[in-house]
């Protein structure tokens, strides 16, 4: 036979009768030895019944992914890090996500409304505890921390009345204005911000013996909301 007849060489893998051949199996990745990088997950913030904060794709911000309650008086979980980023904007984004009803209003809105003499004022409705409320509110408003509480105060009002809530930043006080809301009170209005932003403005704040410029900080996170020079501390025990 001559070389333009010679047969094709064997094929890798089989054998000259046509058999199968054991291929050798790939071998497994081994990962190599040392310190191996973890792949690191975006930090989150876990604000409680509020929602969970985490850093978003865009320039480092952090939005709020997830809005489950709307009361404050929870234990909530943030580190300073974090409630440091997060600060007002994603507070107010919060918000507006667990209560997408509930229209805003804010401090210079409610500061010019109450300039104007002549105008019909709105019901104000303080929707803090107690020992919030004894430090410092706003002149004229009521607490109700439920809606049973303010339904007894607007009994002889129209559902048309002008309505204002607010609390330390505005978790609480959208409850109430949402609830008021599916009642039928159409005009209510949740102060953006709340008493933090307005103390931090500088603007009036009254408590049993008149005027005062602190306010009660709640608590950690929200505390951190409040200009440190704004921030009510509860006078130490003396010494025995």
């Amino acid at each position: 036979m001559g070389p333009a007849h010679r047969l094709p060489a064997a094929r890798a893998g089989a054998s000259r009768r046509g058999s199968p051949v054991a291929v050798p199996r790939r071998r497994a990745y081994r990962r190599p030895a040392g310190p191996c990088r973890p792949r690191r997950r975006p930090a989150t913030t876990d604000l409680g019944p509020a929602g969970r904060i985490r850093p978003g794709r865009s320039r480092g911000r952090r939005v709020v992914t997830r809005i489950t309650a709307a009361c404050l008086p929870a234990v909530l979980l943030v580190t300073t890090t974090a409630i440091d980023a997060v600060e007002w904007s994603a507070v107010k984004q919060g918000i507006q996500l667990r209560y997408p009803e509930v229209e805003i209003i804010t401090t210079q809105q409610l500061a010019a409304w109450w300039s104007q003499a002549d105008s019909v004022q709105p019901v104000l409705f303080d929707v803090r505890r107690d020992d919030e409320y004894s430090v410092s509110h706003l002149a004229g408003a009521v607490r109700a921390l439920t809606v049973e509480a303010a339904l007894t105060v607007l009994a002889e009002a129209s559902l048309d009345t002008p309505i204002v809530t607010y609390c330390s930043v505005g978790y609480r006080s959208g409850g109430l204005a949402d609830k008021l809301r599916l009642r039928g009170y159409s005009r209510v209005r949740n102060l953006e911000g709340s008493l933090f932003q307005w103390a931090n403005e500088g603007r009036n704040l009254v408590d049993a013996d008149g005027a005062t410029r602190f306010v009660h900080p709640y608590g950690p996170p929200w505390s951190w909301l409040l200009d440190e020079n704004r921030r009510w501390q509860e006078p130490a025990e003396p010494s025995e």
